[in-house]
């Protein structure tokens, strides 16, 4: 822990970086080295220990002019109806964010149904049918179904 020459002022670099910017809020890591060697004290203060205690207290970040730091817990000096509202993401949504919070899209049309020879035949719409068939479990219309595919087949000469 530093000692300071002056009876009464901090003792510590915490402490004195803290007195110095409760008296100059707007002052950077050169301001308080510079305030620190002024006072007599030997050696740095680091650049990180300035910074964190600036962030406690506050003082980062842009801000409009006079606009009151927070509280330095991290919290930030909204005014409660600006505390009501969520705040606004900016950039596009992530593509992992639930579909809730992407913005509604109009939905695409179903494609129009095709025809028979556009799908390559009978053939295939005998497989529709009977996938179908097989989903409700009649066995039965199932066999007879294969049959008239198969006859279809043959007939093709396929």
């Amino acid at each position: 822990m530093a000692t300071s020459p002056n009876n009464g002022s901090p003792t510590s670099k915490t402490d004195f970086v803290n007195a110095y910017l409760d008296g100059n809020p707007t002052g950077g890591a050169k301001a308080v080295n510079e305030a620190w060697a002024a006072a007599g004290h030997e050696g740095k203060i680091s650049d990180t220990l300035v910074h964190r205690l600036r962030s406690e207290k506050g003082l980062t970040g842009n801000r409009p002019p006079g606009r009151e730091p927070g509280s330095g817990n991290g919290t930030s000096a909204r005014s409660p109806a600006s505390r009501a509202r969520p705040a606004r993401r900016r950039g596009r949504p992530s593509r992992y964010s639930p579909a809730a919070d992407r913005p509604a899209t109009k939905a695409a049309p179903p494609p129009p149904p095709r025809s028979a020879a556009e799908d390559g035949g009978l053939e295939a719409e005998f497989d529709r049918l009977l996938f179908r068939v097989m989903g409700l479990g009649m066995p039965d219309v199932e066999e007879a179904i294969r049959h008239a595919r198969r006859l279809l087949v043959l007939r093709e000469g396929r």
